[in-house]
């Protein structure tokens, strides 16, 4: 550990010449439930959809997200913008006690849906790929190098 080591996570950073979120996310990494650490390892998995969804602090949602984000695939905006409307249910949760029960998590994060521009069928947006044209097709060159 580095409080073994007898420095701060700045100098350990400065030592092994990496950045401080560097090192920070591989400190996260070791806090992390081994589900979680092994599909990092195995590819399975971003480490920033690792780092947003591991912020969930019930553990069974923690891991029904975690296995949805890595079944659906997940980017890490997505994880972002799941760990931000589960920390809104828990909000609301708190402010209002007495009708807690209103406020259900659900067993999955929400999964970003798309319609293709090819066929019109949907998709989560994990399974299209992003094509980015000029807005004007008189911005457009014939050879394609601006």
């Amino acid at each position: 550990s580095i409080a073994g080591l007898g420095c701060t996570v700045e100098e350990f950073a400065k030592t092994i010449g990496r950045s401080l979120p560097y090192v920070t996310d591989r400190i996260a990494i070791a806090d992390m439930p081994d589900y979680m650490q092994s599909a990092i390892k195995e590819g399975k998995v971003t480490l920033g959809v690792a780092l947003a969804l591991n912020e969930i602090d019930e553990e069974l949602y923690k891991k029904r997200w975690f296995e949805s984000a890595i079944k659906d695939g997940m980017t890490v905006r997505g994880a972002r913008d799941a760990l931000s409307m589960y920390k809104s249910i828990k909000e609301s949760r708190a402010a209002d006690p007495e009708n807690a029960e209103a406020y259900s998590i659900p067993d999955a994060p929400p999964v970003m849906l798309d319609r293709c521009k090819r066929c019109g069928g949907q998709a989560p947006t994990t399974e299209m790929i992003l094509v980015r044209v000029h807005f004007r097709e008189s911005d457009c060159t014939r050879e394609g190098t601006e």
